[in-house]
């Protein structure tokens, strides 16, 4: 005697059913893996892109104002952007880093013109024009060190 199974059919239509859950589930996971890395390639691009833009304007300042200065290589500027724009993109506010906080403050009190302490770090004055009452604010940006940096010309800036 024969026993008498699940129809055929129903075993198709099972395994078929599935192979669709499984095949979406690992679709789904790929997507997601796919958004992270395309995400990260994002932060990364516009880390580099800052670093180098970072860079230029420094050289621009060091020209403008011919003072020599050393400039960090743009692989470590572009690991810090890096940092700081996955850390901004992950919790949507930047580190709490001791040097975060003190360009916060910075940026919150800003170099203003009437500043009573020129001296705070490295706020320097222009003398005052008689058309101002009051002198132009000559700030050198946090990221300027004293060491000098060759350009492409060989030049030391």
């Amino acid at each position: 005697m024969s026993e008498a199974g699940p129809p055929i059919w129903t075993i198709v239509v099972t395994s078929a059913v599935v192979g669709a859950i499984v095949s979406s589930l690992i679709n789904a996971i790929a997507q997601a893996i796919e958004r992270r890395a395309r995400t990260r390639e994002m932060l990364f691009k516009a880390a580099v892109d800052h670093a180098w833009r970072h860079r230029d304007h420094a050289v621009e300042i060091a020209k403008e104002f011919k003072q020599k200065v050393s400039i960090t290589d743009p692989v470590f500027t572009a690991e810090r952007y890096f940092r700081l724009f996955d850390h901004l993109h992950r919790k949507k506010r930047l580190p709490d880093e001791p040097r975060i906080i003190e360009q916060r403050r910075i940026v919150d009190r800003g170099p203003f013109e009437d500043d009573p302490n020129p001296n705070l770090r490295g706020h320097q004055r222009a003398p005052a024009s008689p058309s101002t009452a009051r002198g132009r604010c000559l700030c050198r940006p946090l990221w300027l060190i004293k060491q000098p940096v060759p350009t492409r010309s060989g030049a030391i800036v």
